[in-house]
């Protein structure tokens, strides 16, 4: 692992030089693919439509008119010659305009990939779980809704067959290390990340998955208590959630006599099944754990339960049941509802979220979108329950996605609703191949808020997407 001070930016610049000085002589066993892309979003009523925002890894503001321009050149694989080794890496850059110029390095990491084990240095978009990232709302803890944020990662992340089980069960997991930079209430956070998947089944029609993901934020600087603890002992209490006991009064009383960093978790569970004519059922419930007291089964309705179909690989449909509200009848105590986690929320790092995007699953709504002004660091509201539906259509030179949500907001511990507010939530988009080696993709995508809470607003989106190896 790379001292935990390493600066993101370095990462970058390691693979900027890898590229120019070592693609050339790996040209000949090289598969890459580039990409440029421009397009527009205009919204009504000042903003645009929560599914035209969510899940897009941050690229678009909610303001009212985004255009952009988005390029890059991934290296899927490159075979070194040698035995097993393969390399990878990819830079991708994004520049808005959404009434002020802004530019940045949406992707950029290098990565390798040796026999079973992997591992990658950078900025690079990554899916966990075990649904369609298409058709999803996000998983619990880490979806596509905030851009990424650097780190060094490594793990196996293939199915890998465990020894003396005959091919039926096999497993896969990853350890990061990451850094949110000055983004933030506390500044220079560091970023750890640990999960491990196991599937039963083999090579039957069946399979039960079970995953395990623990993340969390640590070290920094805080405004309120200055230099919070970061060194290599602490890292190591935080890797295994380890109970602190220190002596430091200037530290916060949960840094010294209970757990360094804010620690959140999930459990993800699933069962699919492979009929004969091709068509898959996946069966999935994510559950949230938000500190050592969510290990236990106190808040198992909190989380996520799913349900995927895939037709033949051409049509997929998809609903998902979100809840973080496990009793909405409890007491209100000094308009405080007590007793429930206040999910994605921490009294040192403020909230779970990256450059004021929720990490995890964007019903939890990011601050950029929507946030007290008395608690501007926090998630204001993170108690919702909301029903989702996704349906995709692809054939050989077209894709149709619809999206739907309805969902009952609450607010959050500091900031009720009574009754809750409720909000409709349409996206739909169609791509189409518009020329005959398929290399220019036009896009159009309409999107449509109706409610309490996001208002009403109608949003139209309209890019050209061309592939240029």
């Amino acid at each position: 692992m790379v001292p935990f001070g390493y600066h993101w930016k370095n990462i970058w610049e390691t693979l900027l030089l890898f590229m120019i000085i070592y693609l050339p002589s790996f040209s000949q066993n090289l598969y890459y693919r580039g990409f440029l892309e421009s397009g527009i979003l205009a919204g009504t009523n000042g903003s645009l439509p929560f599914w035209m925002i969510s899940n897009k890894y941050g690229r678009f503001s909610p303001k009212n008119f985004n255009s952009y321009l988005d390029g890059g050149f991934l290296i899927d694989s490159i075979n070194t010659g040698k035995k097993n080794l393969k390399l990878n890496g990819g830079l991708e850059g994004f520049l808005r305009w959404d009434g002020t110029w802004k530019t940045w390095i949406q992707q950029g990491y290098a990565g390798v990939t040796w026999g079973k084990f992997s591992a990658f240095a950078g900025n690079k978009e990554e899916h966990f779980g075990m649904q369609d990232p298409d058709l999803s709302s996000g998983f619990v803890i880490w979806s596509a809704n905030a851009r990424t944020l650097p780190k060094v990662s490594i793990g196996v992340t293939n199915w890998t067959e465990v020894p003396f089980t005959k091919h039926f069960v096999h497993f896969k997991g990853g350890l990061a290390h990451g850094w949110f930079g000055n983004d933030g209430y506390v500044k220079n956070v560091y970023f750890h990340q640990k999960y491990v998947y196991f599937r039963i089944g083999g090579d039957k029609k069946y399979h039960i998955n079970l995953g395990f993901h623990h993340i969390a934020q640590w070290a920094g600087v805080s405004p309120e208590y200055g230099k919070l603890p970061s060194s290599l002992g602490d890292f190591i209490k935080v890797c295994f959630a380890l109970e602190s006991d220190s002596a430091d009064s200037k530290l916060p009383y949960t840094e010294s006599h209970n757990r360094i960093g804010n620690h959140l978790g999930t459990r993800d569970i699933s069962f699919d099944y492979l009929f004969k004519n091709g068509t898959k059922i996946l069966l999935y419930w994510q559950n949230f754990i938000e500190d050592i007291t969510g290990l236990g089964f106190r808040n198992a309705m909190d989380g996520l339960w799913g349900l995927q179909i895939s037709l033949k690989q051409k049509i997929g449909i998809n609903y998902e049941y979100v809840n973080t509200v496990t009793d909405p009848s409890l007491p209100i105590v000094n308009g405080d509802i007590w007793g429930l986690d206040d999910y994605f929320n921490n009294a040192i790092y403020k909230s779970y979220t990256y450059k004021k995007y929720t990490l995890g699953n964007p019903f939890i709504t990011s601050p950029i979108i929507f946030t007290d002004e008395n608690t501007p660091y926090n998630i204001s509201n993170n108690r919702i329950c909301a029903h989702y539906v996704a349906l995709k259509y692809i054939s050989l030179n077209s894709a149709f996605l619809l999206k739907y949500s309805y969902s009952k907001n609450y607010g959050g511990r500091h900031l009720l609703f009574s009754p809750p507010l409720v909000q409709h939530s349409i996206y739909c988009s169609i791509e189409k191949n518009i020329n005959w080696i398929n290399r220019i993709i036009c896009k159009i995508g309409i999107g449509i808020d109706s409610g309490e809470f996001y208002g009403n607003r109608i949003g139209l989106g309209i890019s050209i997407l061309y592939y240029i190896i």
